[in-house]
């Protein structure tokens, strides 16, 4: 089978990137300034989804574990970090979903449809900009992982630690966990809308 003249240069990019070990994410959060901290937007990010989806309709609550990090370079140190934990539960009735948020103020939202789910959840995160240097370019990284059916829970006798969230993201996922990955394209503070 011949490949037609316009198709060569696109397969040779292809290659290339694969050839580099470069990935992309799937999807593209979209970064927002709220005064003092950076947030995101994904529209494209559904973490309700596969198995840990299966163990909600099946009325088991399910802890979603988020990271948001900020750098200057693609995967890179992080300049700022957010951990947080997120315990969502399905209600087989009404056919909603409820999220607790586990650190800080115990926030909850509840009667949500799954995508205003995972909106509320990721609308949650957020890093201060105060990190970031000016005139640099940066970028978001978003990390959510649902937990295992067993898992080993970073809630100690004092409640949630940012030590155990830290610790959960340092090591790597064992290959049952879902896992999701989303990063912004590269921006500057000046260009976000105020």
């Amino acid at each position: 089978m011949a490949l037609s003249p316009r198709c060569a240069p696109v397969l040779a990019a292809g290659a290339a990137l694969c050839a580099l070990g470069l990935s992309f994410s799937a999807q593209t959060l979209i970064p927002r300034s709220t005064g003092d901290r950076l947030q995101v937007t994904a529209p494209g990010l559904h973490f309700l989804s596969g198995g840990a989806l299966q163990r909600l309709h099946n009325g088991a609550s399910v802890p979603y574990d988020f990271q948001l990090t900020l750098s200057t370079v693609p995967r890179g140190f992080p300049l700022e970090r957010a951990l947080d934990r997120f315990v969502i539960s399905y209600d087989l009735w009404e056919e909603r979903f409820s999220a607790v948020e586990m650190r800080g103020a115990r926030k909850t939202a509840s009667h949500l449809t799954p995508a205003a789910a995972e909106s509320w959840c990721i609308g949650q995160m957020g890093v201060g900009e105060s990190a970031a240097p000016a005139g640099s370019q940066l970028w978001l990284r978003l990390e959510v992982r649902a937990e295992d059916s067993a898992p080993v829970s970073p809630i100690g006798d004092s409640g949630l630690s940012l030590t155990g969230l830290i610790e959960i993201f340092s090591r790597s996922a064992p290959a049952q966990t879902q896992k999701w990955i989303a990063e912004t394209q590269p921006f500057r503070l000046q260009d976000l809308k105020r």
